[in-house]
């Protein structure tokens, strides 16, 4: 029980929110500043406390994660899998000195998992240069397929898009050469509400198939209430999503 005790106390952002919030009590106790400010500082305190509480976290990330459940198998209506990418990353001991990032290489497996399940299909990967000078994720992502077992016949590098809505526009053109219509999307569970939506949009059957789950009960704790700084940490891609979906619903890309 001390140990517990003690280790909340080491916790500087918990102490931090709970030092700074008995001063904003204290400051509308006294009334000592005009009201508008002061609720402006307390409104902007409370969203702080509660991006930085892992149970908030949690609910707005479970709920697009929550939409495309962990898939078990490979529909037989499947004619292809579409691998979204993420990022490359500096690695000395790879080979050309770059290699796939944390999300594009659980993509990558997952898809490979799904390829499996079923007989031979393509499988597109999809992702060009995040910066001038560095291979296209794309490239990276078919060595890595490669790397693991998937026949480099059946992988088709996209190479030039840079974002979800460029994946869905230059896949189409693909798949369409190929009369190839259903498909089964493969990105990160978060990622999937918008890119299942804006690949229909372009007229694609997708399936979505998720990986890189994180509000699922494992994930749960006893101090899902108290704030974390690793809560903050998972906060802006969470919050990124929930602000290009309507970004993209404005823009008519889903």
């Amino acid at each position: 029980m001390h140990a517990l005790f003690f280790w909340l106390l080491s916790n500087p952002l918990a102490v931090l929110l709970f030092l700074l919030g008995l001063a904003l009590a204290n400051l509308w106790r006294k009334r000592r500043d005009g009201r508008l400010r002061l609720l402006a500082v307390t409104v902007l305190y409370l969203l702080l406390v509660l991006f930085s509480t892992p149970a908030c976290v949690y609910f707005l990330r479970g709920l697009l994660e929550w939409s495309y459940p962990p898939l078990e198998d490979r529909s037989e209506d499947i004619q292809a899998i579409v691998i979204l990418g993420s990022d490359i990353q500096t690695n000395e001991d790879a080979p050309g000195g770059v290699t796939l990032d944390t999300h594009a290489r659980s993509r990558c497996q997952r898809a490979a998992e799904m390829y499996r399940l079923g007989a031979p299909c393509p499988v597109l990967v999809s992702g060009g240069r995040a910066r001038p000078g560095e291979p296209a994720c794309a490239s990276i992502m078919r060595d890595y397929l490669v790397a693991h077992g998937i026949d480099a016949a059946d992988i088709i590098v996209e190479d030039e898009s840079t974002d979800t809505y460029e994946n869905a526009l230059a896949c189409r053109r693909i798949l369409d050469d190929r009369q190839l219509h259903n498909i089964l999307l493969v990105t990160d569970a978060i990622h999937l509400v918008r890119a299942v939506r804006c690949f229909r949009q372009q007229g694609i059957a997708a399936v979505g198939c998720g990986c890189h789950y994180l509000s699922t009960p494992t994930n749960r704790g006893r101090l899902m209430f108290w704030p974390d700084p690793r809560a903050l940490q998972t906060c802006p891609a969470v919050c990124y999503e929930w602000l290009a979906l309507p970004w993209y619903w404005i823009r008519g890309r889903i």
